[in-house]
């Protein structure tokens, strides 16, 4: 907490140096009374600071802090806003990055997809509140020797909560991705090698009818020939 401002006649004004609703100025006479207001002018001794609150692709999302996140099956992103960004509207584009995975035969975009997660490296698991999961080393701004054991645990609690998302996304992706585009073209395997096995089957059984049908002309043909051979030589005995 620090003293923004202090005249006769406005009085003293106190702020939290942090951001959100884990923050709190409190104010408690200690000798006499005065009068304590909060930003909106209501009575009260004590004030809770407000998390950012950013629409995200038409997603409300509530930060924490200054910190706004957005989880949904298409996009998982984290954003920090600075101190001083008010109300108003800011256009970014994200490009690359993730893993790129064809799910079809085609290579275009309606049969790709692309994932990505955030950095599990110990220096990006935590927040820029408290700190994060490198600060606990012996010598950190959190470390444990140093009896910063209430800090300590709302890093371990964040880093958790961190890879536990992170872990939900790879699974719901691995589910309703790509195991339902395996069982998509398992399917159609199925059905091409059963196609093809029909064709198979019926040209054995159009080439065997016209074996037979050829070999029933043969031996017609080889018949007419040998009656036709026959007629003379009975003539000739018919003059003999």
């Amino acid at each position: 907490m620090a003293i923004n401002s202090a005249n006769i006649n406005s009085g003293v004004e106190f702020i939290s140096t942090g951001f959100g609703s884990r923050q709190f100025v409190s104010i408690e006479a200690q000798i006499g009374s005065f009068d304590t207001v909060d930003i909106d002018g209501n009575d009260r001794n004590r004030d809770v600071g407000r998390d950012a609150q950013a629409t995200i692709n038409g997603a409300l999302t509530v930060g924490d802090g200054l910190k706004v996140k957005l989880n949904t099956s298409t996009l998982d992103m984290e954003l920090e806003l600075n101190a001083a960004f008010g109300e108003g509207t800011q256009s970014f584009a994200i490009t690359g990055g993730g893993a790129l995975f064809q799910l079809g035969s085609q290579v275009n975009a309606n049969q790709q997809v692309n994932i990505g997660i955030q950095s599990v490296a110990a220096n990006n698991l935590g927040d820029g509140t408290d700190g994060y999961l490198n600060d606990l080393v012996a010598g950190g701004t959190a470390s444990l020797i140093g009896g910063n054991t209430d800090r300590a645990s709302r890093i371990l609690e964040t880093a958790i909560k961190q890879v536990s998302v992170m872990r939900g996304r790879l699974g719901a992706f691995q589910k309703n991705t790509l195991e339902t585009s395996m069982n998509s073209m398992q399917i159609a395997l199925e059905n091409v090698t059963a196609s093809e096995s029909s064709i198979r089957d019926a040209d054995f059984a159009a080439e065997t009818a016209q074996l037979t049908r050829n070999q029933i002309l043969t031996q017609a043909g080889t018949s007419v020939l040998a009656t036709a051979n026959s007629t003379p030589q009975q003539v000739l005995r018919l003059l003999q």
